[in-house]
């Protein structure tokens, strides 16, 4: 068995404004080329869940870029939101295995996000 982990670049995060209006969740975007992850806190800032995605013809890029013309998701900066994503190689009996994962901060701070996106 041979097992590799390489860091993948991260493209860009983004904050879904919709969510900074109050209903007590705040989603992220991590963009990470072919695969994106979605990382939900609740209104305390604590990590909820993070998923994973992949484009499809369903939800393209070409989404991700449209929500972010119409400023539903807005661009986050590295240092406000520090991620990472790292793909897992596994070569098992002959069969090779492909896992990718986020690493995102395990809280946040909702009033910050909401006073840098929405002030008062």
């Amino acid at each position: 068995m041979s097992i590799h982990m390489s860091q993948l670049p991260v493209k860009k995060v983004c904050i879904d404004a919709r969510t900074l209006s109050g209903d007590g969740v705040y989603e992220f975007t991590v963009d990470c080329g072919a695969v994106y992850f979605g990382a939900v806190y609740d209104n305390d800032g604590k990590l909820q869940s993070i998923d994973q995605y992949f484009y499809t013809d369903r939800f393209s890029r070409d989404d991700i870029d449209s929500a972010m013309n119409d400023d539903q998701l807005l661009t986050v900066d590295n240092r406000d939101f520090p991620a990472k994503a790292y793909l897992l190689s596994k070569n098992i009996s002959g069969q090779d295995w492909l896992r990718f994962h986020a690493v995102v901060p395990c809280a946040v701070n909702p009033d910050y996000f909401f006073n840098k996106f929405i002030g008062e």
